[in-house]
């Protein structure tokens, strides 16, 4: 079964869900539903260790990570709609 981590699995993981219905081995054959399964579980895991876990220095994050970003911004967000 190959392995991914955080080096080479791509930061774009959108509909990376719906792509590991697709995958085949190099047979050609459908995986098994115990291997997706487990794939899943360790996407699942990558996406919550990038939002949770690790820093980012992207536009915005200032070197929180996306999730406490997203928190500290919410009361913000809050209160311009309700000024709106």
């Amino acid at each position: 079964m190959p392995r991914f981590d955080n080096r080479t699995f791509r930061s774009t993981l959108r509909k990376a869900a719906e792509k590991l219905d697709g995958l085949c081995t190099a047979e050609g054959t459908p995986l098994l539903e115990s291997t997706r399964a487990e794939l899943r579980h360790h996407l699942a895991r990558l996406v919550r260790d990038c939002n949770e876990a690790r820093p980012q220095q992207g536009r915005w994050c200032f070197g929180k990570t996306p999730m406490q970003t997203f928190l500290d911004a919410a009361p913000m967000a809050k209160e311009k709609m309700i000024a709106a």
